[in-house]
C-alpha cells in the first residue's frame, strides 16, 4: 500500500485511541503511571506475534534502537500525561504542530529545504495552535498555562520520535525497527512501577477496559505509522495531525455532554476554524 494510506489507518486508529484513552483517564484509572505502563505492555504483547512471524533478524545498530525506545517512552509518558491534562479537542489538533517541528528537524538533521513561504505557514500554524486553546474565558491563560506548555513538549517529543523511527530503518529493517523499538521502550519504563504497584488493585476488572482500547488502537496506528514514516516524514505528519480526535469529542459532547468534555458551539466552531487552519497549513507546508 501506498504510505499515505497507512498514515490515514494511523490516523483514525490514534483518534479512537485517544477517546478511549480518555474515557479511561476520566472515568477509570487514576494514576497515569500505571495508565502509561500499562498500555506500553499491551503495545509491546500485541506487536511481538506480528514481528515474529515476520522473522526479523538480530539487530546490529542497537545504539539507533536504543535511541528511538528513548525518545518512544518519553512521547509515551508526556502523551498519558497530556491527556489527563486537557481536552481531547485541544490535545488532537495541537498535534499540528509537530509539522512545524519536523520540517525544522528535516532542516537541520536531513539537509531539507526551507523557504521562506514555508516559514509563514509555520507561524500560521503556531497562530491556530493559540486560538485551538479558547475556552469560554476567552483569556490568554487558555493557552499560557502548565497545561499547555506540557502539550508543546509533548508534541515536540512526538516530532522527534519520529524522525528517530526514520533515522533507525536507516539502519534497521521494518519489524525490527517496531518491535525492539517497543520492546526497549518498554524496558525503560520499568523503573516507573516505583509509581504506581500500590494502586494496581485499586482498579476493578471492567476498569481495564479505556486502556485495552487504546492499547489494541495504538499498536495498530504505531505499526502503520512506522510504515508511513519510513517513505515520508512531511505528508505523514500532517495527515496525522488531522483532527479525528476532536471530530469524534465534538460529536460525543453534542449526546453525552458529561462523558468527555463539554463548550458551547461557539468554543467549538473556533477550534474547528482553527483546526483547519492549521490543517491546511501542515498539508501547503508539507507539500
Amino acid at each position: 500500500m501506498p504510505f499515505y494510506v497507512y498514515a490515514w489507518i494511523a490516523n483514525a486508529c490514534l483518534g479512537l485511541g485517544a477517546i478511549s484513552g480518555k474515557l479511561s483517564a476520566k472515568h477509570q484509572i487514576k494514576n497515569p503511571w500505571l495508565f502509561n505502563f500499562v498500555w506500553g505492555l499491551i503495545i509491546t504483547v500485541l506487536t511481538l506475534p506480528f514481528a515474529l512471524a515476520a522473522h526479523p533478524h538480530l539487530p546490529t545498530h542497537w545504539g539507533q534502537l536504543w535511541l528511538m525506545g528513548f525518545f518512544s517512552m518519553a512521547a509515551g509518558v508526556l502523551y498519558i500525561f497530556s491527556l489527563y491534562a486537557v481536552d481531547i479537542s485541544v490535545l488532537g489538533p495541537m498535534y499540528n504542530l509537530r509539522i512545524v517541528i519536523s520540517t525544522i528537524l528535516g532542516f537541520l538533521l536531513f539537509h531539507e529545504r526551507l523557504a521562506g513561504f514555508q516559514i509563514g505557514l509555520m507561524v500560521l500554524i503556531l497562530i491556530g495552535g493559540v486560538l485551538i486553546t479558547v475556552d469560554e474565558r476567552f483569556s490568554t491563560k487558555s493557552f499560557f498555562n502548565r497545561a499547555i506548555v506540557l502539550v508543546l513538549i509533548t508534541v515536540t517529543m512526538s516530532a522527534i520520535y519520529g524522525a528517530t523511527i526514520k533515522y533507525a530503518m536507516q539502519f534497521e529493517g521494518y519489524w525490527e525497527v517496531t518491535m525492539w523499538g517497543n520492546i526497549l521502550a518498554q524496558v525503560l519504563l520499568i523503573p516507573t512501577i516505583w509509581f504506581f504497584w500500590r494502586d494496581i488493585r485499586k482498579v476493578r476488572w471492567h476498569e481495564w477496559s479505556g486502556v485495552v482500547g487504546i492499547g489494541v488502537f495504538s499498536t495498530i496506528a504505531s505499526a502503520a505509522q512506522n510504515a508511513a514514516y519510513a517513505v515520508n516524514i512531511g505528508i505523514t505528519t500532517a495527515i496525522l495531525s488531522a483532527p479525528s480526535s476532536m471530530i469524534l469529542a465534538v460529536m460525543l459532547s453534542l449526546f453525552m455532554p458529561k462523558l468527555l468534555e463539554k463548550h458551547t458551539m461557539k468554543i467549538y466552531a473556533i477550534r474547528f476554524s482553527a483546526a483547519a487552519i492549521m490543517v491546511v497549513a501542515a498539508l501547503r507546508l508539507s507539500s
